[in-house]
């Protein structure tokens, strides 16, 4: 077993602070035929790339039951701007359609494996992970995108059909979290992904005490 989350592993339950005041639950959106969640924060130069196309993916896809769901752990000491207040005023200022949640713990995070911010999760009906990795393949500029990889996963799956390139390496930056005691891969370090895809050059990385696992401490 990798280091990350496995593909068909079921998805883990959460009892998560909102932006909205609410605690989220994964059993509220089990009408849903499909969660992405997505390991995100404010700070986080490739989120903020990436925001936008958040909130256009979930607008594009609500109506065929898909619910978008990013989760902020990371650390607040040396990132101010990450706290939960910030959060609030991040969500209303991008106008974000989705939930956004705060995983003090971080427990989530660890379960899911995730080290980077945005890194994606793509769970089914019956919440097995059947997508993980970048959102597509150029956070720098939208007009660009040679592949659309959250939304052509999402396409298959909503069709029945096998997704084709179920992982792939995210495009982000180490989050900017404790350490977790786990060790990166060259899926999620800048190697090449089992799909076959080959990530752009690693990002420089956001200025941290520490960051997740110990080959990516600063």
């Amino acid at each position: 077993m990798g280091w990350t989350m496995e593909l068909g592993a079921k998805a883990p339950d959460f009892a998560l602070k909102g932006v909205d005041g609410k605690t989220h639950s994964l059993s509220d959106y089990a009408d849903k035929k499909a969660v992405v969640v997505i390991a995100s924060c404010n700070h986080c130069p490739t989120v903020i790339q990436y925001e936008d196309r958040m909130v256009e993916i979930q607008r594009d896809y609500a109506d065929k039951g898909v619910m978008v769901i990013a989760i902020n752990g990371n650390e607040t000491d040396g990132h101010p701007t990450d706290s939960f207040d910030h959060m609030v005023q991040r969500a209303k200022d991008k106008g974000f359609n989705f939930p956004y949640l705060r995983d003090d713990s971080q427990d989530i995070l660890k379960a899911l494996g995730a080290t980077r911010t945005p890194e994606v999760f793509l769970f089914g009906p019956d919440r097995a992970l059947v997508f993980r990795g970048r959102i597509d393949d150029n956070a720098d500029n939208p007009s660009k995108v040679k592949r659309h990889d959250l939304r052509e996963a999402l396409d298959e799956m909503l069709a029945g059909k096998p997704i084709s390139v179920p992982d792939t390496a995210a495009l982000a930056i180490p989050g900017a979290r404790r350490s977790f005691g786990v060790r990166a891969t060259a899926r999620s370090s800048g190697g090449t992904s089992p799909g076959g895809l080959s990530p752009q050059p690693r990002r420089p990385r956001c200025t941290r005490r520490s960051v997740v696992g110990p080959e990516l401490r600063r």
